[in-house]
This record gives C-alpha cells, structure tokens and sequence, in this order.
C-alpha cells in the first residue's frame, strides 16, 4: 500500500487506536522498562536484568493471547515468540538511551502499525 492511500485511508478510528496503543505501549515501557528492568539490573546485572525483565514482558501477553485471542496454550507461545526479540530490542534501547521514552514510542507505533494494514 503506498503512503498515500494508507493516509486516505485513516479514519477516526485509527486515531483512537493510536492512544490506546500509546497508552498501553507507555505503560508497559514504564513499567517493565522503567521499573522492573532498571531494579533488576541494579540487583542481578545489566545482562541479567535486561533478559529476565524482557522474559516477564513476554510471559505477561500469553494471557492475552489465551483469553483475549482465544489461542491454545501452544498457539499462544507460538503467537509470542516474535516478542521475545521484540522485547530483548526494547530492553537494549533503554539500557542505550537510559531513557524509557524510545522503547515507549516504539512500542506504540509497532502496535498501531499492525492496524493499518
């Protein structure tokens, strides 16, 4: 799709969606970056900290996968298994920055994107 039909083609609606992804996205940031991933590292390592705190962000969405999606157990780690790559980036992008606000942006715009298609 090229930029300018997917541009026509935004609605209300999608504008919606991107706060809601923004407020989910930033909130998640916050506190699996912010929070977990900073006082982990402080006890266990940067290494450490960074993939037990990604490995929580990932293991929190089976959930929704199992109850919102409606997926198996076995289908919802298979839905997950790109976030764990995903999740390990955001981590480092905030052990680069020390800043949680570039993961958050990232997170919103990945999460909305898959909505325009």
């Amino acid at each position: 799709m090229s930029i300018i039909k997917a541009i026509t083609h935004l609605n209300i609606n999608y504008f919606w969606g991107l706060l809601n992804f923004a407020v989910v996205g930033f909130f998640e940031e916050f506190m699996f970056r912010g929070y977990l991933q900073t006082h982990l590292i402080i006890w266990l390592g940067k290494n450490k900290g960074w993939m037990i705190s990604s490995a929580l962000m990932v293991l929190m969405h089976l959930p929704q996968r199992i109850f919102s999606a409606g997926l198996s157990l076995s289908g919802a780690f298979t839905s997950i298994f790109y976030l764990v790559f995903f999740s390990l980036f955001l981590g480092y992008m905030m052990i680069k920055t020390e800043n949680v606000t570039a993961p958050a942006i990232l997170h919103t715009l990945c999460d909305w994107v898959r909505t325009l298609s």
